[in-house]
């Protein structure tokens, strides 16, 4: 062994030495560790593969987080700050409760289109049209004070905003009643079998409630449209006439099967009068 290779070998053990240390101290730097409380949300670091000097992870803490909602322009003017609102997890189904804490100034315009087949051959097609149609929100933010870590980022959740709160002595379902004005409409009522037409007062209106300030009390039987049964005979085309619409109702009709509110296609006769309808 010359005295040049012990130079050179001494210098190769002297680099390896540096190198180790840089890797002892890149290894010592490592561990991750959160300025936050919360949970893991992303983690992009994998054991035993180099990590990019741009990666994150992200972490939800279990603090305040907000939710935008585009609230469409026909609701905007019952929405305001300070309303309260209960925001639910589409995935997990966890509800939270919040508060409106601002509402965008300026609105959001969003344009759709829309491309309709043309008719066309079997050797030909005919040319396609298309339609656009834009919708205006305004960015409606929900502030929740706790729970941030229950709603991952970017997830998509169901919103319902309480607008307005009463303490009504009679409420109806909205089937049942025919607005004629703002603020009154009519209820038919059966009494002994007897069927009749009265005029309410309503005040709060929900989406499947209206409140009834006057006009009928509670206990009073009245009629509304059963949404959940079917209409008979509603797959019959019109253009077959009430003859064959005649064949799907039993004795002539069948009346006492449509339920009230609803309309059959042809051949469907309405309760005789004075009879309650069921």
């Amino acid at each position: 062994m010359t005295a040049a290779t012990l130079i050179t070998d001494q210098a190769t053990i002297q680099s390896s030495a540096i190198v180790l240390a840089q890797a002892q101290d890149q290894l010592n730097q490592a561990t991750i560790s959160s300025p936050i409380a919360g949970k893991v949300a992303s983690m992009p670091f994998i054991v035993g593969q180099q990590a990019s000097a741009t990666a994150t992870a992200a972490i939800i803490g279990s603090g305040a987080i907000e939710v935008a909602v585009p609230v469409p322009l026909a609701k905007r003017a019952q929405v305001a700050t300070g309303q309260a609102a209960t925001v639910t997890s589409t995935i997990g189904g966890t509800t939270l409760a919040g508060t409106i804490s601002r509402i965008s100034l300026l609105p959001t315009t969003t344009t759709g289109f829309s491309v309709t087949a043309g008719a066309g051959s079997s050797t030909s097609t005919g040319a396609n049209s298309s339609s656009s149609q834009s919708t205006t929100t305004y960015v409606t933010v929900i502030t929740i004070p706790s729970g941030g870590d229950l709603l991952p980022e970017s997830s998509r959740v169901g919103v319902t905003i309480t607008t307005k709160t009463v303490s009504a002595g009679v409420v109806l379902p909205a089937s049942a009643v025919t607005p004629t004005s703002t603020g009154s409409g009519t209820v038919q009522v059966v009494t002994n079998g007897i069927l009749s037409t009265k005029r309410v007062v309503t005040g709060a209106v929900g989406d499947k409630d209206i409140e009834i300030v006057s006009g009928v009390t509670a206990g009073e039987t009245v009629v509304i449209a059963d949404v959940d049964k079917p209409i008979p005979g509603a797959s019959i085309a019109a253009s077959r006439g009430a003859q064959t619409a005649q064949q799907q109702f039993p004795n002539g009709g069948g009346a006492t099967d449509v339920p009230t509110g609803g309309g059959a296609t042809g051949g469907a006769q309405s309760p005789a009068s004075g009879a309650p309808p069921t």
